[in-house]
Parts: C-alpha cells; sequence; structure tokens
C-alpha cells in the first residue's frame, strides 16, 4: 500500500508541474475567429506548426458501473455494440474509415463492473491508479489527433452527474457530489465516486498532455475527466478540446460554462443534426479537422 502511495504522490506531483508556456495568449483567444482558435489549439497541444493530421485515432473506454448492473438493456445495448465494433460493422467504423483514423477499444474489465457507489466505494486504491496507469499507456506518440471517448453501462449516467456538479441544466438521477475537489482530496473522491473508464481517460489527458498530442473530449464521461483535472490544475488540460455530447445545443449551459472557463468547444459536425450513439461525434471532428486543415493551407497558400 505504500508503493500505491507512492504512485499516488508522483500523479500529484506530475499535474502540479505542467504550466501553459504562453499563457498570455490566453488574452486573446476571445478576439479569434473560429479557424483562428482551433489553429491555436491545435499548434499549442502539438508544440509545432500544424498543417495537416496524419495519423488520427479515435479512443473508446469500455467500462460499467455497479449502479448499473441490474439494468439489462444497457448491458445488452453495450455488449452488441462492442461486439459489432469488433466485426468492423458498426456506423463508428465506417465513419471512421471516412476519416482516414485509427480505431481503438480499451476494455476495463466491461463485464466486471465496479462496486455500487451508492453503497461504499467504487473501487480500491489498486485499482484506481491501475485504471489511470492503463489510461496512461494508451497514448501512443505517433498519434497526431486523438478523440477519446468512453462506453459501458452507467458510463454515460456517471459522466453527466460530475459535469452536473459544475454545470447548470444538466439532468441526472444520480447522485454524486464533487465538491472541493483538489489535489489533497481527489484521489479519494475518484475512489470512491468514479468508474475506471473515467480514471482511465484521466490518465490519458496527462500522457497526451505529455506527449503534445491534441486531444477532443467527446461525452459526458470524457468532458467529467477533463472538467476534474481542470479542478486540479487548468494548464493540464490545454491541448483538449470539447465536442458537445449530441443532446446538447449550441447555446446551452453547458457551452457557456465551458467558453466561459477558457475551453475550446468545437462546432457541431452531425450531417443534419441526427442523433447518434456515443463516439460518433468523435470520430466527425476527426474528419472536420482533417478538412479544415487543408482548406486552410490551401486557400491561405493562394492568399500569400
Amino acid at each position: 500500500m505504500a508503493d500505491t502511495a507512492l504512485k499516488f504522490d508522483e500523479i500529484k506531483a506530475l499535474i502540479q508541474s505542467l504550466e501553459h508556456p504562453s499563457c498570455s495568449v490566453k488574452d486573446d483567444l476571445p478576439k479569434m475567429d473560429k479557424i483562428e482558435r482551433i489553429k491555436y489549439w491545435l499548434n499549442f497541444a502539438a508544440d509545432r506548426q500544424v498543417y495537416e493530421v496524419k495519423r488520427p485515432r479515435l479512443s473508446l473506454y469500455a467500462a460499467s458501473h455497479g449502479f448499473a448492473k441490474d439494468d439489462q438493456a444497457q448491458k445488452a445495448y453495450y455488449k452488441d455494440m462492442v461486439a459489432a465494433l469488433l466485426s468492423g460493422e458498426h456506423a463508428i467504423n465506417e465513419v471512421i474509415n471516412l476519416a482516414n483514423a485509427d480505431l481503438r477499444l480499451y476494455d476495463l474489465n466491461m463485464d466486471e463492473p465496479t462496486a455500487d457507489l451508492r453503497e461504499g466505494a467504487a473501487m480500491d486504491d489498486d485499482a484506481l491508479l491501475n485504471s489511470m496507469a492503463y489510461g496512461m499507456m494508451t497514448i501512443e506518440p505517433e498519434n497526431d489527433l486523438i478523440s477519446a471517448s468512453a462506453i459501458g453501462a452507467g458510463s454515460e449516467a456517471l459522466g453527466r452527474v460530475i459535469c452536473a456538479n459544475y454545470i447548470d441544466g444538466i439532468e441526472s438521477k444520480l447522485e454524486v457530489h464533487f465538491e472541493e475537489l483538489s489535489l489533497d482530496n481527489c484521489f479519494s473522491i475518484l475512489k470512491e465516486k468514479s468508474g475506471y473508464e473515467i480514471n482511465a481517460l484521466f490518465g490519458a489527458i496527462i500522457a497526451a498532455r505529455l506527449a503534445h498530442i491534441p486531444m477532443i473530449l467527446e461525452g459526458y464521461a470524457a468532458i467529467a475527466a477533463g472538467l476534474i483535472l481542470q479542478q486540479l490544475n487548468k494548464d493540464v488540460v490545454w491541448h483538449c478540446a470539447i465536442a458537445l455530447p449530441s443532446d446538447v445545443s449550441a447555446q446551452s449551459d453547458m457551452r457557456a460554462y465551458l467558453e466561459a472557463h477558457d475551453w475550446l468547444v468545437l462546432d457541431d459536425p452531425r450531417p443534419y443534426k441526427y442523433e447518434q450513439a456515443s463516439a460518433l461525434n468523435g470520430g466527425m471532428h476527426i474528419a472536420a479537422l482533417r478538412q479544415m486543415l487543408i482548406l486552410d493551407h490551401y486557400y491561405g497558400a493562394k492568399a500569400a
């Protein structure tokens, strides 16, 4: 247990150490148009001038929760979804193929849910640390853009209620409180009230920051992981942009909160506002960003 505590201290020190190298630029963000903000985000995150995205990836973190263990409909839905993804027959596979991107599904014991957080701690120290470490190991330096999302029974519900701790207007049947989150208490709170996939996303966000990889957080669980990290050190998530969940409108309290707290919120890429399963937004954003860079480079060169 002492070894685990030391590793938690290392993660804490890592979070504390990360800072934005050019904080003065933040003052200029409101003056930028949408394309300028996206280019600034990509260039800062990658620590270089980004003219194209060559090796994008959609990363899906799959886990389930004890409070949803009796929801047979959800369990069957995600079991069928994973089977379709693995066989290449899901709509997500098609969108990723069109985006010419890589798709990775990371299974965090999806068939073995966390403990029911309504009755006690969701997991122990080792499970918390292992899920964070696993998330960090999923980041590979050859990728130059990652869209991250989560699937699984209870994943969206937990993501929603964590987001609701910070953002008005998000309805949730679950009650989970994250008041006064700090580096001193965050690991004990996550052990009590989080999930394997949220902690894996927590680790993946940190690792992507260290590897200079721009990251899109898509869906409630991924956004929740980003919000938790922002409470601990806002400069840890400067490489992240937000793809709003499909049930959120452009005029929502969620978008207003995120933009007021310096998040880049990407415009909806869905054709005809079509609602779809988790993670499809992320794939569509990869395709949209690749096209934006192609057009910007072409017309920018023409203008020059």
